[in-house]
């Protein structure tokens, strides 16, 4: 077009001087003109072509991202980067400005926030300025990051072949992670998870699982330092390779796993052989040795010192990551007592652990994927979500929605992200903290139902038969900020319940744990004892060792007969007992109702072996009894095992 403009005002200007005596001198000023606009406008379409198919090509990455897709290729040539993905789909971008080369960055301004909820950045061209601005807050407010004349929205790409990721530095500087599962030279194409590292701990006795990725078709191999045999397998057609290597009897000698492929190898060092388990949840399995600001773990300074006596105990914590659909790979480094990273491990899977290597004397090691606040849907996948009554509009729509702002809340996200990507990993058990974000919903009604579908969900797809899955019921707390509230006693009734629900499945109990003064603290710093219990329920139930004193006494049945009611408990065939130089009457938490269920607080009046009796004088002619049927309500009754009486109601 320019040409073509520019042919016809040099027509016009020959056929003009041809008249003589014409000054023309304004008309070639106004010529002169057109032709700097024409140009103008040109590259201004340039441009804004150029970058359109950036936007376009971002936006595309974003939701790459967010559906759980790979980078499986890189390329860049003559200034345009192609990314190549797990779908076999590709997205370029233009590395290089219009000139040739990035040149140097514009004034780029106020560098703006990161929207207070991690909002995704926009961007779009200034089609007055022709540069680069940025929106932290859904695009009310712009900000100048740069002229897109001298620069792309790409400033800068970065590889790190060990972490098997590529970094997209932004035109802000804002950084995209992308899992690349072949981000180096051409020809280096061995990939394994990236939590198969030096000191993991592979399981004793048994068919252990070892995979990753290679060349389609290729002949993949694998050798162990604990026997002379050799395994190999071929990749598939997606690359995907599995098998497994039968392990020895546990033991603190460290092993080796060499993998190669062509001229590809890799080793992992440091292995030990022993027992694996998975620990997940939310904020009371999260919380570290070290514990956080305000909310301490008891003892923990000394046990931490003392944590170098168990060289044995290795801990994998998988990085908190979500994910839209399921997810092939996570990320995690295995942890020893050796380094520095006590102060960091989950301290009640910790405590589990030790617990288990000390009584067991052999290795353990522990892959924790946890989220604080989150709630047992982010944990379930699509299917066990259908399968408790939620349809597969609400659990898509429920993604769309939250997804991005509160992930937490989010049906899937973490199942997908931090559960599925493990599910090749040869465990033996499961332990779970959680409920306390599910206090007060809808699905605590059905929580018993949601905890089997997960269970469900979670053991078929480790494909290890019906290994155990123990948790704990949540501890007292305030949700409410009154002790007349009992959101909390609900969803403790509905964790108890599943425990019917679900074969090789058991509970401890968190009552007794609380102090006083936690009435406000949602993390009770005991997270020894409720280690060791959960400890104990795996070595009685599933080891089966000689401990029989896991499981915590229980209502049983209860017989009314007028002002009284006698209540006949389970695991407690010793007596019941309270603390030391208190008497049973002394003991609060009991309430009984008459038929017009008003409740009143209950003393006890008599106890024999494994029964008590309970009155008021307020309610003549008892019809229901209730437990510890309060949000925050310490409980102050024990077996001779030390394990406390279970909240419960027969209401």
């Amino acid at each position: 077009m320019k040409r073509l403009l520019s042919a016809i005002l040099a027509v016009a200007l020959m056929a003009v001087a041809g008249c003589k005596g014409y000054d023309d001198t304004e008309l070639r000023d106004l010529v002169g003109d057109y032709e700097s606009r024409i140009s103008d406008l040109e590259t201004r379409v340039s441009v804004l072509e150029s970058t359109s198919r950036d936007l376009s090509a971002y936006q595309s990455l974003l939701q790459k991202l967010g559906n759980g897709k790979t980078v499986t290729g890189y390329s860049e040539a003559d200034g345009v980067i192609t990314l190549v993905f797990s779908d076999n789909s590709s997205v370029e971008f233009n590395q290089k400005g219009e000139k040739g080369d990035p040149g140097e960055p514009g004034n780029p301004g106020d560098p703006g926030a990161p929207g207070e909820n991690g909002v995704t950045p926009r961007f779009r061209i200034n089609e007055e300025s022709l540069n680069w601005e940025v929106s932290y807050d859904e695009g009310n407010n712009w900000t100048a990051v740069g002229s897109a004349l001298d620069r792309s929205l790409i400033s800068d790409i970065e590889i790190d072949n060990d972490e098997y990721t590529i970094t997209i530095i932004l035109a802000d500087g804002t950084p995209l992670v992308i899992p690349c599962n072949d981000c180096g030279e051409p020809g280096s194409r061995l990939r394994m998870p990236r939590f198969f590292r030096d000191n993991m701990v592979l399981q004793q006795k048994t068919d252990a699982n070892i995979w990753g990725w290679a060349e389609a078709g290729s002949t993949v191999k694998v050798s162990v330092s604990w026997s002379p045999y050799r395994y190999k397998t071929v990749a598939g057609q997606d690359g995907f390779w599995i098998l497994s290597v039968t392990t020895p009897m546990a033991s603190f000698t460290p092993q080796w796993v060499e993998i190669s492929c062509g001229g590809d190898s890799l080793l992992i060092e440091n292995i030990l052989i022993g027992e694996v388990w998975l620990c997940s949840g939310q904020s009371n399995m999260d919380m570290p040795m070290a514990g956080w600001s305000g909310q301490p773990v008891e003892n923990s300074e000394e046990d931490m010192l003392e944590a170098r006596h168990y060289p044995g105990l290795r801990m994998l914590m998988i990085q908190k990551e979500t994910a839209t659909s399921p997810k092939e790979d996570a990320r995690g480094e295995w942890w020893t007592t050796q380094g520095n990273e006590i102060s960091k491990f989950s301290a009640l899977a910790y405590y589990f652990g030790r617990e288990l290597s000390r009584q067991m004397n052999v290795p353990v090691g522990l892959i924790v994927p946890c989220w604080s606040g989150s709630r047992i849907e982010c944990w379930m996948g699509k299917e066990a979500l259908m399968k408790v009554g939620l349809s597969e509009e609400y659990i898509d729509l429920d993604i769309q929605n939250n997804h991005q702002w509160t992930p937490a809340a989010t049906c899937t996200v973490m199942y997908n992200a931090m559960i599925y990507p493990l599910r090749h990993y040869t465990i033996n058990g499961f332990i779970w903290y959680q409920g306390c974000s599910n206090v007060n919903l809808v699905s605590s009604q059905d929580y018993a139902q949601y905890q089997a579908a997960m269970v469900s969900q979670w053991r078929a797809g480790f494909n290890r038969g019906n290994i155990p899955f123990y948790y704990v019921q949540i501890a007292p707390f305030a949700y409410a900020g009154s002790l007349d509230s009992y959101f909390a006693p609900r969803l403790r009734d509905r964790q108890k319940a599943a425990a019917s629900l679900v074969a090789n499945s058991a509970m401890v109990a968190t009552c007794d744990l609380t102090y006083e003064f936690e009435r406000t603290i949602i993390h009770p710093r005991r997270k020894a004892e409720v280690g060791q219990r959960l400890a104990n329920l795996a070595l009685e139930h599933w080891y089966k060792f000689d401990v029989h004193g896991s499981d915590s006494p229980d209502v049983k049945n209860v017989q009314q007969q007028g002002a009284a009611a006698t209540i006949v408990m389970t695991n407690c065939e010793d007596g019941i007992h309270t603390t030391d130089g208190a008497d049973l009457q002394s003991v609060v938490g009991f309430e009984v109702a008459g038929s017009d269920k008003v409740w009143h607080p209950a003393h006890i009046t008599s106890a024999s072996g494994n029964a008590l009796t309970v009155t008021s004088d307020q309610v003549p002619d008892v019809k229901y009894v209730r437990y510890l049927w309060h949000d925050f309500q310490i409980g102050y009754l024990w077996n001779s095992y030390g394990l406390p009486l279970l909240p419960f109601t027969t209401e």
